[in-house]
């Protein structure tokens, strides 16, 4: 910056119609910007003019009175200043004191080059000191964010604002729950300003009310005080508002500003100076990947031209991100429905933080970016992000837990913090159990170079020492496997025990996935654990550019498997392989009838196929090409969803157009088409089924889930209990429920005795239900930042230690308890905001207002017998 600024005085004081301009023109007053003027400076003086030095940065600290040290203590915040005054320590203070000193340092060198510049242009000799204290500062409203110290240097100081507008002027929208006078908790999500304008101004007032100093005081009449965002909306001209709504409307098509009137947002903008067009490739990818799992629409202003960023053509946008190079930011400031900024921290961007009373998350990048987020973030209106926190995917987890603390400082009542058992790096989206007291769970960020790892975890389910109502503490989830999936997101999974409990040996099928056996090994902190050996086993290959399924089976204590992936020499007979079968599998389920030994797959081509996997788990030869045993053309198009009868004979399958239909396992011969209810005939498709164990004979109880074909808040999904009778071939609907409006079904699960159903929903929320009567038993409204991709209900017994538990009869076994044992039914959820939760049906509490009108009535009927009784004798 000193540089270029040498560079263009040194030119400009050279050009002869500097002279011209100096001798020929009578000047009134002149106008200077503020930061290293001297150049400037010492040209402006060279006018004989009043000056005026005007600036929006926080000019009180003059920069001559930085080696002041009574009047301008280290701990007091300046411009650019690496620390804040709130609670620095002795190092801390030595930092800034540097800084102080570097600011000296080199407004001593300009000077002393300006001085020789000038004598080599022939230019008048001038004292900067002595100019500079005859100046007269007009300071911007930022002159109020900080701790303003006393001027020592300045003769004048006006205090004033750059804008005369109030923030009521950029009103488009008026929500509908705020009338001619502002109810409480009109926008619950908002907070204040700060510090209100008056008593900052008072403040300031304080500290300058010396003789030796002239101020103006009209500045109070001008300056828009800082609003309360439940006064914002408060008497104002509809029609003009609406007219405002329209231009703007006009003038940002892309941002659809109508839809925002119904649709929360937040507002990212990094400044005029860092522009996306510079942002690197991996970075932009981390900050869209942040994005993309946030709750609410995202409207980035790029501030450059989209076709200018070449990290676009090797990012995928999710459709909750919008990309605008430009966007009215102060109307957005002003709309009801955004939530908060993210932004980079420039003066002007914090002002107009302060004045419309916004919260916001500051990236800084440069310059005094860094001061200004960090003095806003001691007062508690501003978090802090760096570049190199976004590097390392930090983001996410920082806009999380502020959209928690902005539920805390607003008005509506807070909610309880969500049970979270995990918090994940990376993106899930499989979630099983293993066994009853390990849950694995896979995802990743795929093929795409974004740095993200494709892994699978398995998680230990354990207990904290905190109290639980019916538990002895709280579940918490312990990591105790990874293994990285090559450069494959495993999209979907299923794990079935393929021997006894006790043996722990399970087999799971999974996008690239592997499986397992039980080992004991130690964890970080040298304490006996129990964990899983996870290999691979053998791996069904379909095509280059979709998913490929994997086996693997585990035993207590004993590793039997290797990768049977190899590559290299197999590479020209697993090209032909590929060419044979050229479909991706969608969905996978074990036929648990027969421990594992087939598997069920859904292709994106429309076809379910059966497969051996005992053939595929002894024959581990990666140039053995397996076929399936049966193929049926079950879909048009994907297979979105399947499930098996609890017996194996029936398959059910969902496509992507939203038919379920009822298959024979064996010979692969359609059965039934499930009819949709007469509650969801029209303009609805089936989401999921799952079977339940509920059936008895010839019959086959299952359950669907229905969402409306275009999801909307006055929509409503259901679920429907169905039962279809193999002898008589009829199917019929035993009872359907609404599930609410405007949140529809993401994912379904059934507890193993069949009694509990569980749904998580697109909106983040997890409910469980009566399945007999689908009656809502529990619902967790919103715990989720977004849509749940996967919820089990976890066991309420081990059967996998029945042999370590002491019987004390044959003929009744005692069992051991599970996870599930402390509640009537507990259910394990994931969602895309990267976190999994534990939920908890709690057992009915006895009423003791029931007890006492049953033992009156007993009572009652036990005085009416006695007497009755005692009649007949």
């Amino acid at each position: 910056m000193i540089r270029r600024h040498q560079c263009f005085c040194e030119t400009f004081s050279e050009d002869h119609r500097l002279r011209q301009y100096l001798m020929s023109q009578k000047t009134d007053l002149i106008v200077l910007d503020h930061l290293l003027q001297e150049c400037m400076g010492g040209l402006a003086s060279l006018l004989n003019a009043p000056i005026v030095q005007y600036s929006n940065w926080p000019i009180a600290d003059g920069y001559v009175t930085s080696m002041n040290i009574p009047a301008n203590p280290s701990s007091t915040p300046k411009t650019a200043t690496p620390y804040s005054s709130l609670g620095m320590s002795f190092f801390q203070r030595v930092a800034n004191v540097l800084f102080h000193w570097n600011i000296i340092i080199a407004r001593f060198l300009q000077r002393i080059w300006l001085l020789e510049t000038f004598q080599r242009s022939n230019l008048p000799e001038v004292d900067l000191i002595a100019s500079e204290a005859q100046r007269i500062i007009y300071a911007g409203r930022s002159e109020f964010l900080f701790e303003v110290i006393r001027p020592i240097n300045n003769r004048v100081k006006h205090f004033a604002s750059n804008i005369q507008l109030r923030p009521s002027d950029f009103v488009t929208v008026i929500p509908e729950s705020c009338g001619s006078e502002t109810r409480d908790g009109c926008l619950c999500n908002r907070i204040s300003c700060v510090l209100s304008a008056e008593h900052k101004l008072n403040t300031s007032s304080q500290l300058h009310s010396t003789s030796d100093y002239l101020y103006s005081h009209d500045f109070i009449r001008h300056v828009p005080e800082p609003v309360k965002r439940e006064s914002l909306y408060k008497n104002l001209d509809r029609k003009l508002v609406k007219k405002r709504f329209d231009t703007v409307s006009m003038a940002f098509p892309q941002l659809h500003w109508p839809s925002l009137t119904n649709e929360k947002f937040i507002l990212a903008t990094f400044g005029s100076l860092a522009k996306a067009e510079y942002i690197p490739l991996d970075i932009a990818r981390k900050i869209i990947s942040a994005f993309s799992r946030s709750p609410y629409k995202v409207i980035w202003q790029t501030n450059s031209p989209l076709d200018s960023l070449g990290w676009i053509r090797n990012v995928t946008i999710p459709q909750n991100v919008v990309l605008t190079r430009w966007a009215p930011v102060k109307e957005m400031l002003a709309h009801p429905n955004l939530q908060y900024l993210i932004c980079h921290g420039g003066i002007n961007t914090i002002n107009e933080v302060l004045l419309f009373g916004v919260p916001f998350i500051g990236v800084y990048l440069q310059g005094d970016q860094g001061s200004n987020v960090r003095r806003l973030a001691d007062l508690g209106a501003a978090v802090m992000v760096s570049v190199h926190q976004i590097s390392q995917e930090e983001l996410l987890p920082i806009m999380r837990k502020f959209e928690r603390n902005l539920e805390r400082m607003g008005g509506a009542p807070s909610k309880t913090e969500p049970p979270v058992v995990v918090t994940s790096k990376i993106p899930l989206f499989c979630l099983k159990k293993i066994g009853p007291r390990h849950i694995l769970v896979a995802g990743g960020g795929g093929e795409s170079k974004t740095g993200v790892l494709n892994l699978m975890q398995s998680y230990l389910l354990t207990f904290e020492n905190k109290t639980m109502p019916k538990a002895p503490t709280p579940m918490m989830a312990r990591l105790v496997n990874t293994i990285e999936t090559d450069v494959y997101a495993t999209m979907n999974m299923d794990v079935v025990c393929c021997s006894s409990p006790e043996k722990g040996r399970y087999l799971i099928a999974a996008g690239h996935g592997q499986t397992t056996g039980y080992d004991v090994g130690r964890d970080d902190a040298d304490k006996e654990v129990l964990k899983y050996k996870i290999r691979s086993v053998g791996r069904l290959t379909t095509s280059e550019k979709v998913e490929s399924f994997q086996f693997s089976i585990g035993k207590l204590s004993e590793s039997i498997a290797r990768n049977a992936s190899s590559r290299g020499a197999t590479e020209g007979r697993r090209e032909d392989r590929r060419a044979q079968y050229s479909y991706g599998h969608k969905c996978v389920r074990f036929d648990r009838s027969t421990a594992g030994k087939r598997v069920v797959t859904g292709g994106e081509d429309g076809h379910i196929r059966v497969w051996n996997t005992r053939a595929l788990v002894e024959d581990r030869n990666p140039e053995t090409i397996h076929r399936p045993i049966t193929d049926i053309q079950a879909h048009k198009s994907d297979v979105f969803d399947i499930d098996i009868s609890p017996d194996g004979r029936i398959i059910i399958s969902v496509g992507h157009d939203g038919i379920a239909k009822l298959w024979d396992m064996n010979l692969g011969t359609l059965i039934h088409e499930v009819p949709f209810p007469t509650e969801c005939a029209k303009g609805y498709k089936v989401r999921s089924i799952r079977c339940t164990s509920l059936g008895t004979g010839s019959n086959l109880v299952f359950i669907a889930g229905y969402n409306p074909v275009s999801l909307s808040s006055k929509r409503v999904s259901f679920l429907a209990l169905w039962v279809f009778n193999r002898e008589r071939n009829a199917i019929r609907t035993i009872v359907v429920r609404s599930t609410g409006q405007g949140d529809g079904i993401a994912s379904l699960c059934v507890s193993s005795c069949g009694n509990f159903t569980g749904m998580g929903s697109m909106g983040g929320s997890v409910f469980i239900y009566d399945t007999h009567e689908m009656k809502q038993l529990a619902a967790f409204k919103e715990t989720h930042g977004i849509f749940v991709t996967a919820v089990e209900f976890l066991d309420r017994i081990a059967p996998d230690v029945l042999s370590l538990v002491p019987q004390p009869s044959p003929d009744k076994p005692r069992l051991a308890k599970g996870p599930g044992a402390i509640a009537r039914a507990s259910i394990i959820s994931l969602s895309a905001d990267q976190t999994i939760q534990v939920h908890h049906l709690p057992f009915e509490k006895r009423s003791t207002t029931s007890f006492l009108i049953k033992l009156f009535l007993l009572s009652i009927v036990l005085y009416y017998l006695v007497w009755c009784l005692y009649a007949m004798c």
